[in-house]
């Protein structure tokens, strides 16, 4: 990471908010895809624009998006919840009838709004001068329009930034602090496995109710320890009456900090790798094909002033040859807790 490609704000409508079995917000996936889709369209946007000069090009060849930085500022889901405690359902479009009067078939769709910060780890871009830079802004300014992110169309965003130098930099605490708190507000997406792993362990290793246990809300219902009055009834009476009238107390259970969720983060291997058109009715004839299923894994949303290093913000692409695995991966890692923290006990005033 020797610079920091900063496209703020990004406004996109109708992007897909289901991700495998997951909704709410897009995959990894898809926010490292238009990463590397718009490395490509830079790539031949630029060399269309200077065909001649060898030099620029050979630079040009060089730039490498490497991995990318999610910070939602705002979300807008398109579903509706009849009643507090019911399930979500998403507002659908109603397609035109057929030929014969009746209800098209349709295939449900999650969409969302959004509004988000992507920052890029990019390499190849240091070297610029003022002239190559305002060119590469330039160019990136009118691409990044034309895309579409997560399959929805960017309908406003904030001019471009190029923070050079960011490795040595963010060695310095003060510019880590202050290009952490310039995507504020907002919360940046990490991820969480570490969690998964130790929940897994005490669901005796099945993962898949370790992962679905963060996929709802426990509640716990306990009884209000009622009031001792000599005056009145004793307090069994009153515990009584407390379970006839359902008087209850309903507690949340979070066994961990912080804003979880299940995301999806990369896809593995179901089968062989299959010649170029040995598929029928594949998209591409020309690429090898392999049937894949989705890998889950658990994210935290964060707020940015609370990284303790910048490195830690970026997802990247991961491939493990053994199983065959493509995984988004990130280096977040949890601070330890220092172990000379006294656990300060409060005591109550007696006058």
């Amino acid at each position: 990471m020797e610079s920091l490609v900063v496209l703020p704000h990004l406004h996109v409508q109708n992007a897909n908010a289901i991700a495998g079995i997951t909704w709410g917000f897009p995959a990894v996936t898809q926010f490292l895809g238009f990463t590397h889709a718009l490395q490509r369209r830079l790539r031949q946007s630029l060399k269309e624009a200077f065909p001649s000069d060898a030099a620029w090009l050979t630079s040009v060849d060089e730039i490498v998006f490497q991995g990318c930085a999610i910070i939602c500022h705002h979300t807008q889901h398109h579903a509706y919840q009849p009643t507090p405690y019911s399930d979500s359902f998403f507002s659908l479009t109603r397609n035109p009838l057929t030929k014969d009067g009746k209800t098209a078939a349709f295939n449900e769709e999650g969409r969302m709004h959004m509004e988000i910060t992507l920052v890029i780890a990019a390499v190849g871009t240091e070297n610029f001068d003022d002239e190559e830079e305002a060119i590469f802004t330039k160019v990136l300014t009118s691409v990044v329009p034309t895309m579409r992110l997560a399959g929805g169309i960017i309908t406003g965003w904030q001019p471009p930034k190029i923070l050079h130098n960011a490795q040595a930099s963010f060695h310095n605490e003060k510019e880590n602090k202050q290009f952490l708190r310039s995507l504020l507000p907002g919360f940046v997406l990490v991820s969480r496995q570490d969690i998964l792993e130790k929940h897994t362990q005490k669901f005796g290793g099945d993962a898949l109710e370790a992962w679905l246990d963060f996929s709802r809300l426990t509640y716990r219902a306990t009884e209000k320890s009622p009031e001792v009055d000599v005056q009145e009834e004793s307090t069994a009476e009153k515990k009584r009456d407390n379970q006839e009238k359902g008087d209850t107390q309903w507690e949340l259970q979070q066994q961990y900090g912080g804003w979880i969720k299940p995301i999806a983060v990369g896809y593995r291997s179901m089968s062989p790798l299959y010649e170029p058109g040995s598929i029928c009715n594949a998209r591409d004839t020309a690429t090898s094909t392999r049937f894949v299923e989705s890998i889950y894994s658990l994210g935290q949303w964060m707020s940015p002033h609370r990284m303790m290093e910048v490195s830690h913000l970026f997802w990247q692409y991961d491939y493990d040859e053994g199983s065959h695995s493509y995984i988004c991966s990130n280096a977040y890692q949890e601070p330890p807790v220092p172990d000379d923290i006294d656990q300060a006990v409060i005591e109550p005033v007696v006058d």
